[in-house]
């Protein structure tokens, strides 16, 4: 994922997010390729719904963590 990585850092500079933002963002995409043991550039749309799923009915985050990881995996779908 250090591709990925890179890029999402960079672009996340790029666009001013905050230090706290981008930890958080990298965090939650890599939680996501942890979940399935797979590369996050391996994956779309479909995982994403997928790992959702698996947030809501598992892992019963409040709203705004939610919120918080479908904003990081939309922004490493580019």
């Amino acid at each position: 994922m250090t591709e990925l990585r890179n890029e999402m850092i960079r672009d996340m500079k790029v666009r001013n997010f905050s230090d706290s933002t981008i930890r958080t963002y990298i965090a939650c995409v890599g939680a996501f390729a942890k979940h399935f043991r797979r590369s996050p550039r391996e994956m779309g749309r479909k995982e994403v719904r997928e790992y959702q799923a698996h947030l809501v009915e598992v892992v019963r985050p409040a709203w705004s963590t939610l919120n918080t990881y479908t904003c990081a995996l939309n922004f490493s779908m580019g």
